[in-house]
């Protein structure tokens, strides 16, 4: 018994080599779950008569060395006592006869852990061999959700991992999005839900008078897809909007437990000539598909908005032109009653002209300055109305131009209609006949004066006698 083989002459001492021995205690554990997995089992040696040098270089055998394993023991502590280990390997349960499918057991038995105890003996090593029975070994096999093999045998289930084992039911698929072993769900439970809207309130602007109201920027609309399929696919997007279908581009977003997307698209114009807030349904269509019972299958989903709020904005030309066309009609208004009290004035005053001119041609010369009169309040005075009318015509003309500026619309006929046609030619030519009428008047007046103003200074009045087709004279009475 050496303490160092270098020095063999140094406190050596002879010593049987009967004397060491070693002793083993209890494996644990024996049991264990899980055979895709490696396993390990420990015991600890004693070192009876511990010798100098000793140390434990163990090997082991399982089922008879139908398996592979390794063994190690720990130094040799002060107690003279090691653990050993020994590393059962991963077994396929479903490729070894030691399988018990009635027990559900993988059972190792005719172990054995071969230990040798090696030693200082003088200047070499001597070595003593052990060997010990490894009580049985039991591994329980499970299931590994995920391995892509339903193992019906290990009661492996739709239930309990459908990723592996196919849903039952025609409508059932396998959503994973809250547990990883997947759960069974009805296709109709996969459906579309928007999320908002951005902007919140989205605006378009008229911008021609009467004309629809245009969009500009974008409306990003938030959807997402509650329990998805994992092999879920987006096939076509489009939106149902103002009575008509539209493409939206809607794109992916990776993050959430649903499938999350962003969809873009400059909503189409719409009608509506007044500004405000209006309401129209938005309708966002999906068509998915994805992996049912083996086969591929397509869906169609849809979510509303059934009011979707849009703002109407006006732009500064049609607030311009709107200002002029209410301008417009109040001056036509205007214009309308000038040309009442114009038409009502000359209808009274010709009448009266009528009848004092008759009488003057078939009475007496006295009824010749009221005909004349009749006549300048039908030719001047109506020139003066018939003047006023025609400014506040010129007005409507420049506003009716205005409008016509401003107001354009995508269909100018309506717009020129909208004007209508000019009668300055006609008012000019009315003007010129009652300049006409007004100097006759003033003619037959002055006439009318002259026939019943006396012939002399004084004496007895002048009888002016009639002819026929003359107006006929009027016998004035003497002077005083």
């Amino acid at each position: 018994d050496t303490k160092d083989t270098a020095y063999h002459t140094q406190g050596d001492t002879c010593k049987p080599v009967s004397g060491p021995t070693v002793t083993l205690g209890s494996f644990k554990p024996t049991e264990f779950v899980d055979s895709m997995y490696q396993h390990v089992t420990t015991v600890t040696a004693r070192v009876g008569f511990l010798p100098s040098g000793a140390e434990l270089h163990p090997t082991c055998k399982l089922a008879g060395g139908d398996f592979i394993c390794s063994a190690s023991c720990s130094e040799i502590n002060a107690t003279s006592e090691s653990v050993c280990t020994i590393i059962i390997p991963s077994i396929d349960y479903s490729a070894t006869p030691h399988y018990n499918a009635a027990m559900n057991r993988i059972i190792l038995s005719d172990n054995e852990l071969n230990i040798s105890l090696d030693f200082n003996n003088g200047s070499s090593v001597a070595s003593k061999a052990f060997s010990f029975s490894v009580p049985e070994i039991r591994i329980e096999p499970t299931f590994h959700c995920g391995d892509g093999a339903c193992e019906a045998s290990l009661n492996e289930s739709w239930s309990n991992c459908c990723i592996d084992c196919d849903c039952v039911g025609d409508d059932m698929y396998c959503y994973t999005g809250v547990n990883l072993a997947g759960q069974c769900l009805n296709s109709s439970m996969i459906n579309l839900v928007i999320g908002g809207t951005e902007p919140s309130l989205p605006e378009c602007t008229i911008h021609f008078y009467r004309g629809e109201c245009q969009f500009i920027s974008p409306v990003t609309v938030y959807a997402s897809v509650p329990n998805p399929p994992d092999d879920m696919e987006l096939i076509r997007d489009f939106y149902f909007f103002d009575g008509k279908n539209y493409d939206i581009n809607c794109l992916e977003e990776p993050y959430g437990q649903n499938e999350n997307y962003t969809c873009s698209t400059v909503l189409p114009e719409i009608a509506g000539e007044d500004g405000g807030i209006t309401n129209k349904q938005f309708r966002l269509w999906f068509t998915i598909k994805y992996t049912l019972n083996g086969s591929e299958k397509t869906q169609n989903i849809s979510a509303t908005i059934p009011q979707l709020a849009l703002q109407r904005t006006k732009s500064e030309r049609v607030m311009e032109c709107e200002s002029v066309i209410e301008e417009l009609e109040s001056k036509e208004q205007d214009l309308s009653s000038k040309k009442t009290t114009l038409y009502g004035f000359l209808g009274i005053a010709s009448a009266l002209a009528a009848v004092f001119c008759t009488l003057a041609a078939i009475k007496d010369s006295g009824w010749i300055i009221l005909c004349g009169i009749a006549l300048i309040l039908v030719g001047c005075i109506g020139n003066m109305l018939m003047s006023s009318v025609d400014k506040l015509k010129q007005e409507v003309d420049q506003l009716k131009a205005q409008r016509q500026s401003l107001c354009a619309t995508s269909d100018p006929g309506s717009m020129m209609s909208a004007l209508g046609g000019s009668k300055g030619a006609g008012l000019n030519m009315a003007s010129i006949g009652l300049s006409v009428i007004c100097a006759v008047g003033v003619v037959v007046t002055m006439m009318g004066i002259g026939a019943v103003m006396p012939a002399g200074g004084g004496g007895e009045g002048t009888v002016i006698s009639g002819h026929p087709g003359e107006i006929p004279g009027t016998e004035l009475p003497p002077m005083a």
